[in-house]
């Protein structure tokens, strides 16, 4: 310890002369600096028209309500500093105009001056490409632009320093502003209007021809009810084939004539059948008074015999009529299967339309909707607070530099004394040439 303070107060101005460098450097310097004054605005997010996205193809565009990921921060992010939002921004403000300060304003003329000089000896040696002021000035605002996410919030601070109060102020208020209105515009689909009217139109056009075809079809086939049409040439289907295996059976037996005539359904059986009992009657009476052949007898017998052979006739005839009309039956069955085929393929195509209808009408409402929002300047951001005044400088911060100037001043000056004593070959003691013994 002894030791120390003896190399301390032997390179005493050594150590004072480096801890008035270490704290008197960065406040002079401090001093000289032109203040920069920071401007703060708060923005909060929400979930909202960015979680409901306008897809034409989708069947329901109804979403649920979701919380803000940290996706949607870094995409609103992106936005707010989009090149659209700061050059709108630079062009308000005219951050592109060079810097002419009075020679009143001194630390502001030595530092447009210094900056301005060393602008040109870099342009002049070829360490800097030459860029138009305007898209400078937009990549100096995106690289001085701070924006803070929060944590465990909604919640997005936007900062910037400027020259004086009032600048920083109307910067920060000028891209919150841009932003939303750019928000609006990128989330927005009214632009989609006109392209989904006229989806509508054309839908709706071609829905009216389908239907339209429909109709014809149906009246030009005599085409109604089709069930109701399938079910009856079933049910004669059903009867004219019962009636012809019935018919077939029956030429096989002997049986009534009025009972051939109500199962083959032909009412010309009744007076067949009425002539054939009397000649059946007539016989039975002539056979008392006759002989077998007499020609009495023989007249009656071959009327009988006339009577059947027309019954057989007659029921020939029903038999085939009865199988006419199945195949006829079946052939309008199948020509009706058919067009039931093709009544249902345009009965689809009719539905798919009205849906895809009903869906273009809903997306039209849609952006009817989006439209108002946006005329409405309604966004899923909030602005919590604009940008206002604060006449107290951001930079310097003149008590931090001074608190660290001193504490690195405190730590370096011993450090520094010791540097400076053992590099010195000046002999300050007897120990340092004796020998050691």
């Amino acid at each position: 310890m002894k030791e120390t303070l003896t190399i301390l107060f032997r390179r005493k101005w050594h150590a004072v002369g480096f801890f008035a460098l270490m704290v008197g450097f960065p406040m002079a310097i401090s001093y000289v600096m032109s203040p920069k004054y920071e401007a703060k605005a708060t923005l909060l997010l929400t979930s909202g028209r960015e979680k409901k996205p306008f897809v034409p193809t989708e069947k329901d565009s109804r979403t649920p309500f979701m919380q803000v990921s940290m996706e949607d921060v870094g995409s609103e992010v992106e936005l707010l500093l989009s090149r659209p939002v700061l050059a709108a921004v630079v062009d308000a403000n005219g951050l592109d105009r060079e810097c002419h300060p009075d020679r009143s304003e001194t630390k502001k003329y030595l530092a447009c001056t210094f900056v301005t000089s060393l602008r040109s000896f870099l342009l002049w040696t070829g360490l800097k490409a030459p860029v138009p002021p305007r898209e400078a000035a937009i990549e100096r605002l995106h690289d001085q632009v701070d924006v803070e996410f929060l944590k465990r919030t909604d919640i997005i601070e936007v900062s910037w320093r400027g020259d004086s109060p009032a600048q920083a102020r109307d910067v920060v208020n000028a891209l919150v502003s841009n932003y939303l209105e750019h928000h609006i515009k990128v989330h927005g689909n009214a632009y989609a209007l006109e392209a989904i009217e006229r989806q509508v139109k054309e839908g709706g056009e071609t829905l009216i021809q389908a239907e339209e075809r429909m109709r014809s079809f149906g009246a030009k086939h005599a085409i109604s009810n089709l069930e109701k049409q399938h079910a009856e040439l079933l049910d004669r289907l059903s009867e004219a084939n019962s009636k012809v295996s019935l018919l077939e059976g029956l030429g096989r037996n002997e049986m009534p004539t009025a009972a051939l005539g109500n199962l083959a359904g032909d009412p010309a059986f009744l007076e067949l059948s009425t002539r054939l009992t009397d000649a059946e009657l007539r016989r039975i009476d002539l056979s008392f008074k006759f002989k077998a052949d007499s020609w009495q007898v023989v007249a009656v017998n071959q009327e009988i015999d006339q009577l059947r052979k027309l019954i057989r006739e007659r029921l020939a005839g029903n038999l085939e009529r009865w199988r006419a009309l199945a195949d006829s039956y079946r052939k309008e069955l199948a020509n009706l299967d058919q067009q039931k085929v093709q009544v249902d393929r345009m009965q689809r195509d009719i539905d798919d339309l009205a849906e895809r209808d009903r869906m273009n009408r809903e997306k039209v409402h849609e952006v009817l909707i989006s439209k108002g929002l946006d005329q409405a300047e309604v966004a899923s951001v909030k602005v919590v607070q604009f940008a206002d005044l604060s006449s107290d400088p951001a930079f310097p911060r003149r008590l931090l530099i001074l608190v660290v100037s001193l504490f690195l001043g405190a730590v370096g000056t011993p450090t520094f004394a010791f540097t400076v004593d053992r590099l010195s070959g000046k002999v300050t003691s007897v120990e340092l040439v004796l020998p050691v013994t």
